[in-house]
């Protein structure tokens, strides 16, 4: 028996356009309404509101498949669905979909009537993997793993908090700017590229160096930090500043100042990105960046359930505001 899933492919559209065609929506233009009727004919399909697939209309199921773990974010993902009438419910599975992992998803998908997908810090995947999650509404947190022009993306503006970052950096007199990046097994993970992009940017329009001596890519976690850092502090021609593209580095590279007698901001200053618990605690404490990750989480299921609903039709991309946090590590004591 022919489903929408079905339609949907030969359509070449996303369930959401089926259903929204399915109950007659004005969301649809008239050239996807025309394809969409044309599949239905040609695959066969029969409505019919016993219609597993037409019970997604009606389910309050949102599936969150997450590459990260953050305590904030799924908090309101789970405030704002309570709020909206949805239950969430969570896959982790690392920055990329395994074969297993794909087959963890598919079953979830075929054991429970989910209505809108979460895709969370996911930067590798299978074609037929992308083409299964395509014929379901769904928002994506950063850069997309399914690329389309269609894409519903919520995302911080990782480019610009980089360049506050450094900015700031270069206003309280700093000239010599380290970067510390992280890569995984050689390749960049999606924001990684723009934060160092936004590092390069406040550099340039400054008119200060970014030459490669100054960068330096290592593991994401605190070794990284500390092992980049024990790297800055060999060279010839030390920077008097770090920034560092999250708070795990940073600690790891003050970490490692601190054992090498570097005082913190006077020689060097050290700065990250999250604004995670530890960076308010520890000495110094860190200058950082709040990215809001309540709102993230608010305005994705916000925007998943209005895409559920046929409320939207074209693809849309939110920036979320954030907030530089300066402490000591940057800034000396008036």
């Amino acid at each position: 028996m022919a489903t929408v899933i079905d339609v949907a492919k030969e359509a070449d559209v996303s369930v959401a356009t089926v259903s929204r065609v399915l109950n007659n929506s004005f969301m649809v233009t008239e050239e996807k309404r025309a394809r969409v009727l044309a599949a239905i004919e040609k695959v066969g399909y029969k409505v019919s509101t016993k219609n597993k697939e037409l019970k997604r209309n009606n389910s309050k199921v949102i599936l969150v498949i997450t590459g990260t773990l953050l305590e904030d974010l799924f908090s309101s993902f789970q405030d704002t669905a309570s709020d909206l009438g949805y239950h969430v419910i969570y896959h982790y599975c690392g920055n990329q979909i395994s074969t297993e992992s794909a087959k963890e998803v598919v079953n979830i998908l075929k054991n429970n009537v989910i209505a809108g997908i979460v895709l969370l810090d996911i930067t590798e995947s299978n074609n037929d993997f992308k083409q299964l999650l395509s014929h379901y509404p769904i928002v994506q947190i950063g850069n997309p793993l399914i690329d389309t022009t269609d894409n519903y993306i919520v995302s911080a503006d990782d480019r610009k908090i980089a360049y506050d970052v450094v900015s700031h950096l270069i206003e309280t007199g700093k000239k010599r700017i380290a970067i510390i990046s992280a890569e995984t097994e050689g390749r960049f993970v999606h924001f990684e590229r723009d934060r160092e992009r936004g590092y390069m940017d406040a550099l340039r329009d400054n008119d200060l160096p970014c030459d490669d001596s100054l960068k330096f890519h290592v593991d994401f976690t605190m070794d990284g930090g500390s092992d980049a850092t024990k790297k800055i502090l060999a060279s010839e021609n030390r920077p008097d500043a770090i920034f560092c593209i999250s708070d795990t580095l940073a600690v790891g590279c003050i970490y490692r100042l601190k054992r090498a007698g570097i005082s913190i901001p006077d020689e060097i200053s050290v700065a990250g990105i999250d604004n995670t618990e530890i960076t308010e605690f520890f000495d110094p404490p860190i200058t950082t960046v709040d990215q809001s990750f309540k709102e993230i989480g608010s305005e994705t299921i916000k925007m998943l359930v209005s895409l559920i609903n046929g409320e939207l039709s074209r693809g849309r991309k939110i920036y979320i505001e954030h907030q530089l946090i300066i402490r000591k590590s940057t800034q000396k004591d008036n």
